[in-house]
């Protein structure tokens, strides 16, 4: 009820994301047998709620045939089963998510791929991308463009910034990401290539 009112807030904008634990002790109590079959009947649950099984839903979603679900993790499941029961997967941004989302674009071409990186800005813009703990890097905003890039050319759509671990204040960061970016972008579209 509560994912069908935001899809209807939203205009039919909404994604849901599931997920069966991200840290060891709660993926451990699942394991992959039970993540895998509460994952196969969530997804027919929300098919047959947007297909009118379920006529005391109100409201009424915006999507009729069920909301986009994307898989948070793999619940222990192929590309190809995940294929059948979800819109796209939500990678961990680490050291083998270039290679793990190429991967996925050759068993589902259009499969809505995302991911996070948890970033610190350093001031210098040539700042290298340097990994710190926790799937976080720290990088100029030079060498993030360039990792968004390489991030796109290896099949990830959407990649959301954390901020958190961010000293600086944080509306120095969104102006630097405004001015470096939007210009990067107008550039890319000028030129008819996909942006980061």
């Amino acid at each position: 009820r509560r994912a069908a009112s935001i899809d209807r807030v939203t205009a039919g904008r909404f994604v849901l994301g599931l997920a069966r634990g991200d840290r060891p002790a709660e993926t451990g109590l699942f394991g992959a047998g039970p993540a895998a079959d509460a994952f196969r009947t969530i997804s027919r649950m929300n098919g047959e709620v947007f297909e009118g099984r379920f006529p005391t839903l109100l409201p009424l979603p915006a999507h009729q045939t069920g909301l986009p679900l994307i898989a948070v993790g793999q619940f222990g499941l192929t590309v190809p089963e995940l294929r059948n029961l979800c819109q796209g997967l939500f990678l961990a941004t680490d050291a083998n998510v270039h290679r793990r989302a190429r991967h996925i674009r050759t068993e589902w071409p259009d499969a809505l791929l995302l991911s996070v990186i948890r970033l610190k800005l350093d001031p210098d813009p040539d700042t290298p991308v340097i990994s710190e703990a926790g799937n976080a890097i720290r990088c100029g905003i030079n060498s993030l463009i360039a990792h968004l890039q390489s991030l796109s050319e290896a099949g990830i759509d959407h990649i959301a910034l954390n901020l958190r671990l961010e000293r600086r204040p944080v509306h120095e960061i969104f102006a630097e990401l405004a001015e470096h970016s939007i210009r990067h972008y107008q550039m890319v579209a000028s030129c008819g290539a996909r942006p980061a």
